[in-house]
């Protein structure tokens, strides 16, 4: 079962909770009817800090906190590496994410780097912009021999 708790302090993106109820650092936690997604940043015992990263408008103190049980991660594929999320579109991406086809295109469904680039960028597939390939689909021996030059050395 998960930990609960209720708001006590709103302040920007960081909420307060009373005391500390058995949340764990760096612990994702759903935040208020919207669910929106915080991870706990600050542990002491007379309250439990957590940051959320989103939009915080509308949040009430007494609204509730439920703990995921699990840290707060991402998977990140190369083509989406190189951007910057500043966590106020969250919901935005998770949409796009998990829209995205990634076998409709066929030059991806036979292209034997798939399962390392995931198709590329789904931002730009979800805008009917083709997506480029990585550069490592061009020189993946070399960086092969780079990697394991590297690790013989250490």
């Amino acid at each position: 079962m998960s930990i609960t708790g209720n708001i006590y302090g709103i302040n920007g993106p960081i909420i307060t909770i009373k005391g500390n109820l058995g949340f764990k650092m760096s612990e994702m936690v759903y935040v208020g009817k919207n669910r929106l997604v915080g991870e706990v940043i600050g542990l002491n015992r007379e309250e439990t800090t957590i940051q959320v990263f989103e939009e915080t408008t509308g949040l009430r103190p007494g609204e509730l906190v439920e703990g995921a049980s699990k840290a707060i991660s991402v998977t990140l594929a190369p083509g989406i590496i190189t951007n910057i999320f500043d966590g106020i579109d969250f919901n935005e991406m998770h949409d796009i994410f998990t829209k995205f086809k990634l076998l409709k295109d066929e030059k991806c469904t036979t292209c034997k780097l798939q399962p390392l680039c995931l198709g590329g960028c789904p931002l730009m597939s979800m805008n009917n912009k083709e997506s480029t390939c990585i550069s490592l689909k061009y020189n993946i021996e070399e960086q092969l021999k780079m990697c394991v030059s590297t690790l013989a050395r250490h």
